[in-house]
């Protein structure tokens, strides 16, 4: 039998709609209860299957802001039901600033709420679905946090803007030293050129926190860059035989790290 009701709202199924189709397909009645009308109804099914998924801040995050048309749709209509809201004005309804220009802090707020995400994340997550779908793509996915999403996406804009410009001396010594059989780290954030290069020749192994390599001691709540090191060095890498497997596979490779 069904042990829980699926929820309707007038004739619209709100949740359990395979429970309902699997019942109609047996010939047996389903059990159904009233939504109880706390919220919206959108709100509703978002939390209804949040409750099935184990999603990370930063992933709650990035759903949060792909339904943030749907939560700015309803606010319009409660808006232009109490006279209207205008973005562009120095404060809204509340007294309090708009954080940006045709953003609508309410939507924002409730979208958030829905997701169990904090309104910052999920305007730092709308933002990075817009500039860089495909770092924005890998926090959807729970591959990286926001944290790093953010320094991934600098790097991105970054690397394009380097395109344009010279090799700077530094990048051009370590490229000597790839080009020599050595592996050298470099910083995906500054050694743009030196990683689009390694790329193209399929030199380069992500050893940031966002890889099998990451370090899981962090700097300054596990001790200074030193002591960072020196754990990772003594106390992690020797107990993954995984990774210890494959140290010989780095030689003459670029490292890539922030």
């Amino acid at each position: 039998g069904i042990l829980e009701p699926v929820v309707v709202s007038g004739d619209l199924i709100l949740d359990g709609r395979h429970r309902w189709k699997a019942c109609k397909k047996l010939g047996i009645e389903c059990p159904t209860k009233r939504w109880n009308g706390k919220g919206s109804e959108l709100e509703f099914v978002i939390s209804m299957n949040l409750l099935r998924r184990q999603l990370t801040a930063s992933q709650k995050a990035a759903v949060a802001s792909e339904a943030m048309p749907h939560f700015e749709k309803l606010a319009k209509k409660r808006q232009s039901a109490a006279g209207g809201y205008n973005p562009r004005s120095k404060a809204n309804a509340s007294g309090k600033l708009a954080t940006s220009v045709g953003v609508n802090p309410q939507a924002r707020q409730e979208a958030a709420a829905a997701f169990g995400a904090k309104p910052r994340y999920v305007q730092e997550a709308k933002k990075l679905r817009e500039e860089a779908p495909q770092v924005f793509a890998r926090v959807k996915a729970g591959e990286i946090n926001m944290q790093d999403a953010k320094r991934e996406a600098k790097a991105v804009k970054a690397t394009e803007t380097a395109k344009t410009k010279p090799w700077p001396e530094e990048e051009r010594q370590l490229r000597k030293e790839l080009e020599a059989g050595r592996a050298v780290v470099v910083n995906l954030q500054r050694h743009h050129h030196l990683v689009n290069w390694a790329l193209s020749k399929s030199l380069l192994v992500r050893v940031d926190r966002a890889s099998e390599w990451g370090n899981p001691f962090l700097l300054d709540k596990d001790g200074d860059r030193k002591t960072v090191i020196e754990n990772y060095k003594q106390h992690y890498l020797p107990n993954k035989p995984s990774l210890m497997r494959q140290l010989g596979e780095l030689k003459g490779m670029a490292l890539g790290c922030h």
